[in-house]
């Protein structure tokens, strides 16, 4: 028969089982809600330190994947505080039962720190901007696919994608400028300039228009910048930049679920219907008789990337549209 326990095994065995309960607790107050904390404080510069607003983009329309990450840290929490309260004090060797504890106190901030990270993604998902901007990537993701497929159809063809090209200008006082290719497509017989734009609306696509009118289904009517006059001044600059001696061919193709296009010429058309009006000009315009490969190598010396470049042609571009709005008031002025 066991004997009983004496005063002092139990005050021993007290004391122990106070010390998950003591480190349960130093979790939570010293390290749970300082991490809280400190992502509430400086929560700006770490999402522009990992770039958040690029990974939210992959969750506009997975806001499921957002609650199974945030499931997946709150198992990871709970799995740090059962081995904090069961498996560290059941290890005899007391540098077990240390790794054990330093292990889970690790783990149950780290999941502090994901959960904020991840809580943070799923709030960004859901800014306009942010999914404007990851509606316009689909689009181009789409068209630079359609594209790709193309060149079993043309297999001399050569295309660019999503590229800064940046001039200097023979005027000192003008200094250099830039324009932003979504699509460059050069064939033997054509080179496209194409603008890609996401709208899932009926889009009133009128040439001379300064800006498009659009209808939601449900009814909302909007407006859209005139993507045909963009592209045609871009490929007018092109076509100076480069002294080519024929003209380029601009075509808007708007990406939609429900994109319809009405009162607009035949270069706006639906994304899907993009090689088709690539089909036609390739059956009539083909009196040309162009170099893909050398025509897209004449655009890399003036190929930018990195941050400072765009954010140069960003600049460049809003004062450029400043300046239009400004013309547009004074033009509309009665004298």
């Amino acid at each position: 028969m066991s004997q009983p326990k004496n005063s002092k095994e139990q005050s021993s065995e007290t004391s122990f089982e106070w010390i998950p309960a003591l480190l349960l607790l130093a979790v939570t107050v010293f390290l749970v809600y300082p991490i809280l904390a400190i992502g509430f404080l400086f929560r700006e510069p770490i999402t522009r330190a990992l770039r958040l607003e690029k990974r939210a983009e992959r969750y506009v329309h997975s806001a499921g994947g957002i609650k199974l990450l945030k499931g997946l840290v709150i198992c990871m929490y709970a799995g740090a505080i059962y081995a904090l309260f069961v498996i560290a004090p059941s290890k005899d060797v007391w540098i077990e039962r240390f790794i054990w504890t330093l292990g889970a106190i690790c783990t149950a901030a780290s999941g502090t720190f994901a959960y904020n990270i991840i809580h943070w993604i799923g709030e960004l998902s859901e800014d306009p901007d942010i999914r404007r901007h990851a509606a316009g990537n689909e689009a181009e993701a789409y068209v630079k696919s359609t594209i790709d497929a193309l060149s079993a159809v043309y297999p001399e063809a050569r295309a660019l994608h999503g590229t800064l090209l940046v001039f200097d200008s023979a005027l000192p006082q003008q200094g250099e400028y830039s324009i932003e290719i979504d699509h460059l497509f050069v064939t033997r017989h054509n080179c496209y300039l194409i603008e890609t734009k996401y709208r899932n609306a009926t889009v009133h696509a009128a040439t001379a228009a300064p800006q498009w009118r659009t209808t939601a289904q449900g009814g909302s009517e909007g407006a859209m910048r005139n993507a045909l006059s963009q592209v045609k001044n871009s490929a007018r600059v092109l076509e100076q930049a480069l002294s080519l001696p024929y003209k380029l061919v601009p075509i808007v193709a708007i990406h939609g679920e429900h994109t319809q296009i009405v009162d607009g010429p035949a270069n706006v058309v639906r994304s899907d219907r993009l090689p088709n009006i690539i089909a036609a000009f390739e059956q009539v315009e083909n009196s040309k008789t162009l170099d893909p490969t050398a025509l897209v190598n004449s655009l890399n010396p003036f190929v930018r990337t990195g941050e400072d470049a765009m954010g140069k042609h960003i600049e460049r571009a809003n004062q450029a549209k400043q300046r239009a709005e400004a013309k547009a008031v004074v033009n509309a002025t009665s004298r």
